[in-house]
């Protein structure tokens, strides 16, 4: 996704609207993902090590939903954002909804199973869990100023 991001800057204005939609797949459907990783971490037949690499998958997941609604948000409420298709920001503000949605279900999935789960990874666990409630409710309190999800922004001035 980062690299997508810096693509945006580089990359003629015909562009920025597929390479604006990959950004926003990527940004959602971990969920799924997550519930798998938990699943994973309460598995006897997991082994340790490999549990600790599924921390390490949670980790990356959860900063790249982050790093994922700042790219949108950014996208969304730019100054530069004149410079991206106007039929691109809706899409773009939907994403960050899902997003958002997606960001805040991920406590529930996590505490769900967190009972069940070896120390040293439960105490990872909930650290995330912390983080993901902080976050998602940072993500709502900071809501893209574009258009509304659905709804064609008007042209913006030079």
């Amino acid at each position: 996704m980062a690299v997508l991001t810096v693509l945006l800057d580089k990359v003629p204005e015909q562009a920025r609207t597929g390479i604006a939609k990959a950004i926003a797949s990527l940004s959602v459907g971990r969920d799924v993902e997550m519930r798998a990783d938990a699943e994973a971490l309460v598995s006897s037949h997991v082994s340790s090590t490999n549990k600790q690499r599924v921390l390490s998958t949670l980790r990356t997941s959860v900063d790249g939903q982050v790093t994922a609604s700042d790219t949108l948000k950014a996208l969304i409420d730019s100054p530069d954002s004149r410079d991206m298709p106007a039929e691109s920001l809706p899409g773009l503000r939907a994403a960050y909804d899902a997003v958002t949605a997606e960001h805040g279900s991920i406590a529930d999935i996590l505490s769900h199973f967190s009972d069940n789960m070896p120390a040293f990874a439960k105490t990872f666990v909930t650290s995330i869990i912390t983080q993901v409630k902080t976050d998602a409710q940072a993500m709502m309190d900071n809501h893209p100023t574009g258009p509304p999800a659905g709804v064609p922004g008007p042209p913006f001035a030079s």
